[in-house]
């Protein structure tokens, strides 16, 4: 397991950041839009931090993300641009249809493959966002189905990033909280609330609240933590211990080391939360592609072909979740397959973390996390299960999994190859050195050891021959190696005080055997725990197996006796004697009984002497009769506490059984509930028919105007043409065939691929400029066979939808003539009244219009550029009489409507003419 997190100067990413503000990235899914305004409104606007929200967005439909969040957000919250750079205090948001990544400092956006199998918009951001800023980023998971996000965050953890994850019971949907909880890297989680204070303490850390490494308050952390965890900091590089320290500081919110040394030793969890900063597992199948293929070709089948009959040994150090070693166990696989003999190879993965050798030894993992395996290899080494796929048998019951530490423990012997790959740019240089010793010395000559990108040999590289420098594959020569394998530091033991000790042992004995009579110790069970002098003539070996009970090594009788007393000795301080016992070879003898308080057991244990009196059996009267009476107590004790348990076993069965039957009305009630639910969603169901019942009848009044509108098309007798927004056919009618010659699978195609037989040049610039909102044009145009036509081009737009035209071809020929035939006639009799000096007037008593010829203002002596009106004519044609005002010609004719012809006087101006008006009404029907 790889410690966390990868120094800036070391790995990947190498660069300096290009930007110098925090940048965010906030993964959501389904449920996430409220988890999103949570977090937003607890912002201030003025946070000093980007934010680029990934989601997974719908193609076919308009995102309101933007409009729905900044009512919430105090930020300025909109789409994310191509080529931009992320602004502090500014929400970027991921648009439909696209992905994103960012790129020395820059978004960039792509457009999202439809063909790809699996699309983790997340993911892809995640890394893109650690690989460009480094430590100068943090991922927020939040709520949605599925794991997207639980992979990038690996690689936000390994550049030094922060991660935060909403917490399963606040979410909407636990999908994705829970994979990345899963991967045990979040250093927070919590309600949406609860992250964005947690980003605001990360982002601006408290002045004066850096971690120094002489402060006492640090090693005294350092110390409780190897005694927690068994992991000794000191050896790890100081610049990352305190780094890593430095941001749990801020994520608990403690203001300084010390507050946050009080704060682990009242809430031991931190600690593990401490180690899991520490230690980070990064890891992946066939992680760096070109290394594993340059093994693969050139390394594997040498080992192979070097080892011989022997079977291969080889050793995955750090193995985190165990990837790396399964890459390794299926490579071997491979490796024998191709030269057609049976796998014969046994290989070691070890790690530090429990956790992470007990999830690899499983050999579980999503389908993400094989995704990148050739399919061959897939279905030739995995299996298909519930939660993704799982490592076959084949190979896993090659692997032993075990915990290790590499810097305490002993290593594997007999190498043929290790591996360990990025570890060592963590440590020391002298923890480094004692590393390197001890797989030096576990591997043999020839063993190949396979070091991670950034990592070197240092100073054990003459034991090692360089078998490939960009791959970091080296190969250990034969001869003296300088690795030694370090050896712990033993203390002195002191020296034994043999000459006081030595005769009183020897004293002890011989009390013992001068003054003790033979016996046993025995504990509580009366199995025999030391013998006191020669006890062969008193206890035999049974048959059958092996057994150093008492009870089974005396006689029946003897037996029943010992237990019985060993009973009442627990009471007695003196001990309990059983005379008359029969003993070996038929004789009978006393069986002293004492029980031995053991103050740190809870049984006492007893000591069992024998004094064989020599003297036959039958001599000696045996009191069978108590010991029977004693035993007989003793079982009848033991029945009654038998009893007591049968019946609390009862009691407990009827508790149960009482929970059973509480659990069976849950069950009711519950299926009551579920039927209420079925009703519930068979109402759901007849307002969906209802619906449905609804949309049909829309269904049909539809076809009704489609084919209403089919009708009129047909039987106008003028051309209708549709065209859409992008002026292509959508619709036309028969007349409009005699002016473009149209087809239906013409439908779809753009005005100016169609031959028009009208010579209308301007006829896709007019369309065009009355799409784009200028006014309806009507044009007429002659086609090649001179009929007259007459083009409008009307823009028209619905509710909903875009605009669309409607262009109206009216044959105009017929018109056109009469009109000119009229306007003809009305220059004939103009040029008749001229020569004539007649005047004509037609007046039109309803709208109380007049329109009046030139030669009418000749005759009226009105010059040609006066505009006469209807009430003027009215004035100046008056009849002369006696009458003061004179009486209105044209009143007198439109109160009488017959034909007049009078003689009158007009006073056109000052100048009166005498002159002859004949009024002649005209029929309407004309």
């Amino acid at each position: 397991m790889d410690l966390s997190p990868i120094d800036p100067a070391t790995p990947e990413p190498s660069k300096v950041p290009a930007l110098e503000h925090l940048v965010v990235g906030v993964g959501a899914s389904a449920g996430g839009l409220q988890a999103l305004q949570e977090l937003f409104e607890q912002l201030p606007s003025t946070s000093g931090v980007s934010f680029v929200v990934v989601q997974h967005l719908s193609p076919d439909f308009k995102s309101m993300m933007a409009q729905l969040l900044g009512r919430r957000a105090s930020m300025v919250v909109r789409d994310a641009e191509h080529g931009e750079r992320p602004e502090p205090d500014t929400v970027y948001l991921l648009p439909p249809k696209q992905d994103i990544e960012l790129r020395e400092g820059v978004l960039c956006l792509r457009e999202r493959d439809p063909e790809a199998r699996l699309h983790m918009p997340i993911d892809l951001f995640f890394h893109s966002l650690a690989m460009d800023q480094g430590d100068r980023c943090a991922a927020v998971v939040l709520s949605g189905t599925g794991s997207d996000g639980s992979r990038g965050l690996v690689t936000v953890r390994q550049a030094g990033g922060l991660v935060l994850a909403q917490s399963a019971d606040s979410a909407t949907f636990d999908g994705m909280p829970l994979a990345a909880l899963a991967t045990g890297l979040v250093d927070f989680v919590g309600t949406p609330g609860q992250i964005a204070q947690t980003l605001m303490r990360g982002s601006s850390p408290e002045p004066g609240s850096d971690v120094t490494a002489s402060e006492p308050a640090l090693q005294e952390l350092i110390r409780a933590f190897t005694k927690a965890t068994g992991i000794d900091l000191s050896k790890y590089k100081d610049s990352t211990v305190r780094r890593r320290i430095q941001r749990r500081i801020q994520i608990t919110g403690q203001g300084s080391l010390p507050e946050y040394l009080s704060f682990t030793a009242s809430k031991p969890v931190e600690l593990r939360q401490l180690r899991l900063e520490m230690l980070i597992g990064v890891s992946s199948f066939f992680r760096d592609a070109e290394a594993w293929t340059y093994l693969r070709s050139e390394v594997l089948p040498t080992l192979l072909r070097e080892c011989g009959e022997r079977p291969m040994r080889a050793w995955v150090t750090a193995c985190s979740t165990g990837e790396e070693a399964y890459s390794l166990a299926i490579l071997l696989h491979e490796a024998f397959r191709e030269a057609s003999e049976p796998a014969d190879y046994k290989l070691f993965a070890t790690d530090v973390s429990e956790e992470a050798v007990r999830q690899a030894s499983e050999g579980v993992y999503t389908e993400k996390a094989v995704s990148g395996i050739e399919p061959v290899l897939l279905n030739r080494y995995f299996e298909p299960v519930d939660t993704g796929y799982r490592v076959k048998r084949t190979i896993r019951e090659r692997i032993t999994f075990a915990v290790h530490n590499l810097m305490v423990d002993a290593p594997f012997t007999r190498l043929a190859f290790v591996s360990c790959r990025n570890m060592l740019i963590y440590l020391k240089p002298e923890p480094q050195k004692q590393v390197m010793s001890r797989i030096c010395f576990g591997l043999v000559p020839s063993g190949v050891l396979f070091l991670g990108a950034s990592e070197t040999m240092g100073d054990l590289s003459t034991d090692f021959e360089v078998r490939s420098n960009q791959h970091k594959v080296y190969e250990r020569h034969g001869g003296a190696s300088r690795a030694r394998l370090p050896t712990p530091s033993l203390p002195k033991p002191r020296p034994r005080p043999v000459s006081q000790r030595g005769p009183m042992e020897d004293m002890y004995r011989s009390v013992l055997g001068r003054f003790v009579p033979p016996g046993v110790a025995t504990d509580a069970r009366f199995e025999i725990v030391h013998v006191f002098g020669d006890v062969q003539p008193y206890i035999t070996l049974p048959q059958g197996r092996m057994s150093t009970n008492l009870t089974r090594m005396l006689p029946p009788a003897a037996s029943v006796l010992v237990t019985s007393a060993a009973r009442r000795a627990r009471e007695e301080p003196d001990g309990v004697v059983v005379t008359g016992v029969a003993l070996g070879k038929g004789e009978a003898g006393d069986i002293r009984v004492f029980a031995v308080d053991r103050s740190e057991q809870e049984d006492h244990g007893f000591l069992v002497f024998f004094d064989q009196a020599k003297r036959p059996a039958s001599d000696v009267g045996m009191d069978l009769d108590e010991a029977s009476s004693d035993r007989l107590r003793q079982l009848e004790a033991e029945l009654g506490v038998t009893r007591q348990h049968l019946q609390t076993a009862v009691q407990d069965l009827e508790a149960s059984n009482e929970e059973l039957q509480a659990t069976n009305e849950e069950l009711v009630a519950s299926n009551e509930e579920l039927q209420s639910t079925n009703e519930e969603l068979q109402s759901v169901n007849e307002e969906l028919y209802t619906v449905n019942a609804e949309y049909q009848a829309k269904i049909q009044q539809l076809e009704e105007l489609s084919n209403d509108l089919a009708d009129l098309l047909r039987s106008i007798n003028m051309g209708a043409v549709f065209l859409d927004h992008e002026l292509t056919i959508r619709r036309y009618n028969e007349v409009a065939t005699r002016v473009v010659p149209l087809v239906s699978h013409d439908l779809g195609r753009h005005l100016r691929d169609l031959r028009w037989r009208i010579d209308y040049a301007d006829l896709e610039a007019d369309a065009t400029m009355v799409l784009g909102g200028g006014p309806a044009t009507v044009r007429t145009a002659t086609d090649e066979a001179g009929t007259l036509w007459e083009v409008s081009i009307l823009r028209h737009q619905h509710d909903v939808g875009p605009v669309g035209l409607l262009m109206i071809l009216a044959d105009v020929t017929a018109a056109k003539t009469y009109e000119r035939k009229l306007a003809d006639q009305a220059a004939l009799h103009d040029a008749a009244a001229q020569l004539a000096k007649v005047g004509v007037a037609v007046l039109d008593l309803e709208s109380r219009t007049v329109e009046i010829s030139a030669a009418s203002k000749v005759v009226l002596g009105v010059e040609p550029h006066v505009m006469l009106d209807y009430e003027t004519l009215e004035t100046m044609l008056r009849r002369s009489s006696d009458e003061a005002a004179g009486t209105s010609l044209v009143r007198t004719f439109e109160t009488t409507r017959s034909s007049t012809r009078l003689r009158v006087s007009a006073r056109p101006g000052t100048r009166e003419r005498t002159m002859v008006i004949a009024f002649q009404p005209i029929d309407d029907a004309l």
